[in-house]
């Protein structure tokens, strides 16, 4: 007895494993390829191009070779090739739907065109968590880690307002605020709503009562609050978060931003008495166990008062960032820190006793910092700014606090004498210059201390009338 051919295996009847054809049977192909040549003649927008373009789809069976009842249409167009099931049976209606398909994609492109006709194979976009934005939002938006981290702590901000998460430090203490940020990272994204933040500003706005110096500050707040806030969701990082699925419309659109006005820098003390107190209290300190930080505390100062520093500048300060010869100091980008901007990388002349001062302490210098502090500089902290110099301000803060200096931040005020000090003498390009600063306009408002104004008295009115 013969060996019968061994039975060929089958494959499953699924369209993953199916084989498309074209429908015609072998034995028409002379009669297709006439028909093909002729169909050809016709446009693309007409319902005859498409008839031999259509297919059905084979497979093998059990019982042997099967032909599925409607038809497809596969579809190239911009170096991409798609299939697309029509599921109808008429090839009249298929090739009009086929039809139908590829002038809505000329239109409206792939994506589009996959989302309305092969929902299927479009991936399902998932709607983030606050958490899972940032996460996205980081990787893509090349911003400096430790500016991004700031905008992160005021969405978080504004997440806990608006879904009334309590602040864990308050309950729990330092533990507690992995906890509640943990909380707000999971709320979904699309609750932000405009409206919902919006609600929550006239709230935050309103706790303030009829104070109106409080009703400031709350303005103040909720504009940096929110300003930051809205960075997270500009176009250059939107643009790369395609397979998000984000709300429309997004958190922040058309939510007002309260105007604040600008408070110009009032000089509340002399800077030459308080200079003078620190040569005695600060630079000539002797005994005790604090005299070095004094010391360290009156150079801090120095830098701040006559040279305009900011407090990661001076923190950072290395010797090799002085021009002995050039009587000068250059704030550049080194393996310690960044600089502020773009703007702020310049040269800074120095007086020459300050000069002076700078050549005595480099004489005894035991590391490469102006500032000595046991502390190492961490460059890659962004979670919240590192300074080495931490205690050494703290010490100066209480110091000035203690002398005059009552505002905010003590240390960055004495950056505003400096700044006004020099618009006196050399004028406001000169200031801000010498600040650093990008736009005149930042050296106007907020750092020039105007000691001058048009007055006249009752002589002025006596004199006029010829009394």
């Amino acid at each position: 007895m013969s060996q019968s051919a061994p039975k060929q295996k089958s494959a499953q009847v699924h369209p993953k494993s199916a084989q498309v054809v074209h429908r015609s049977a072998p034995e028409d192909k002379a009669k297709g390829d006439a028909t093909k040549s002729n169909l050809r003649n016709f446009p693309k927008t007409d319902v005859r191009y498409w008839k031999d373009a259509l297919t059905r789809t084979k497979w093998e069976s059990e019982d042997g070779d099967g032909e599925a009842k409607t038809f497809s249409v596969q579809i190239q167009y911009q170096h991409r090739r798609v299939r697309f099931p029509l599921r109808q049976s008429s090839e009249h209606a298929a090739a009009s739907l086929a039809r139908d398909i590829y002038l809505f994609l000329l239109a409206n492109g792939w994506e589009a065109t996959l989302t309305r006709f092969k929902p299927d194979a479009v991936p399902t976009k998932k709607v983030p968590t606050v958490g899972e934005y940032l996460t996205a939002a980081r990787a893509v938006s090349g911003i400096r880690a430790s500016t991004f981290e700031t905008y992160c702590v005021k969405l978080r901000t504004v997440t806990a307002g608006v879904c009334n998460v309590e602040t864990g430090v308050k309950r729990y203490g330092k533990k507690g605020a992995a906890e509640w940020r943990e909380k707000v990272e999971a709320v979904k994204l699309s609750r932000l709503t405009p409206e919902n933040v919006q609600k929550w500003a006239v709230g935050y706005l309103g706790e303030a009562g009829d104070d109106p110096a409080k009703q400031q500050s709350r303005k103040t707040s909720l504009n940096s609050v929110l300003r930051a806030a809205r960075c997270l969701f500009v176009p250059r990082i939107l643009r790369h978060l395609s397979h998000l699925s984000l709300p429309s419309p997004l958190p922040f659109e058309g939510v007002e931003t309260p105007k604040v006005g600008r408070k110009r820098y009032v000089s509340r003390f002399s800077p030459a008495i308080l200079y003078a107190k620190a040569e005695q209290e600060l630079r000539d300190a002797v005994g005790g166990d604090d005299a070095e930080d004094k010391h360290e505390a009156f150079m801090i100062l120095t830098l701040a008062l006559f040279a305009g520093l900011r407090r990661d500048e001076i923190d950072t300060l290395t010797w090799g960032q002085i021009d002995w010869a050039g009587n000068r100091l250059v704030i550049e980008t080194n393996e310690h820190t960044a600089t502020k901007s773009a703007n702020s990388e310049a040269a800074v002349s120095l007086p020459a006793d300050v000069l002076a001062t700078l050549k005595e302490r480099h004489k005894a210098a035991k590391s490469e910092f102006v500032i000595a502090s046991d502390i190492a500089p961490r460059p890659g902290a962004y979670r919240y700014h590192h300074y080495r110099c931490n205690r050494l301000f703290d010490v100066l803060t209480v110091w000035l606090r203690n002398n005059g200096v009552k505002e905010r931040t003590p240390l960055h005020t004495l950056r505003k004498e400096f700044g006004s000090f020099v618009a006196r003498k050399y004028g406001i390009f000169a200031a801000s210059e010498a600040l650093r600063h990008g736009d005149i306009r930042l050296t106007r408002d907020y750092y020039l201390a105007a000691d001058t104004r048009a007055t006249f008295s009752p002589a002025d009115l006596l004199k006029e009338a010829g009394a």
